[in-house]
């Protein structure tokens, strides 16, 4: 053990983008160790990552230690807002709470984190809401969830 690392100066909040793949389309992750993973993951033949969207400044990476006698855990969440209501977008939040998925996400310094295993896919749910008043912007807070023994390793493929 150590004492803490200096840290730079730039250290921005916030998470800027995300991808995600249906677990059952992928059919291996690389090998690594530590906590860095440099080689892509690759989709099963004609299997595609998918672009992820969330409202400016509402995605969210969070991994919150659970300690238990058992062990300790992490659950793991990526979460954001879509705003819109049509039958298009409600189709596509209905199917995708149908799969577990591993998510490529990118934080605001650049770094990317890979969450998601073949065997423990992040689950979604998502979560309309019309507002209240006019003026109050509708759509749906989601997230991708899961609980993990590990936190997520950085990946620089």
């Amino acid at each position: 053990m150590q004492g803490f690392p200096v840290t730079t100066l730039r250290n921005i909040g916030g998470m800027k983008q995300f991808n995600f793949i249906p677990n059952e389309h992928v059919g291996s992750l690389p090998f690594y160790t530590g906590k860095l993973i440099e080689s892509a993951v690759t989709p099963l033949g004609g299997k595609t990552w998918f672009t992820g969207y969330s409202t400016f400044q509402k995605l969210l990476w969070r991994e919150e230690e659970q300690l238990s006698e058992h062990g300790n855990f992490y659950q793991q969440t990526l979460s954001g807002f879509v705003p819109w209501h049509d039958d298009e977008l409600q189709e596509l939040m209905e199917e995708m709470s149908g799969y577990r998925h591993i998510i490529d996400a990118y934080n605001n310094n650049g770094k990317r984190i890979l969450a998601g295993t073949i065997e423990n896919g992040l689950r979604f749910s998502a979560t309309f809401d019309s507002g209240a008043v006019p003026g109050v912007v509708k759509g749906y807070a989601f997230r991708f969830f899961t609980e993990s023994g590990e936190r997520v390793p950085f990946y620089e493929p």
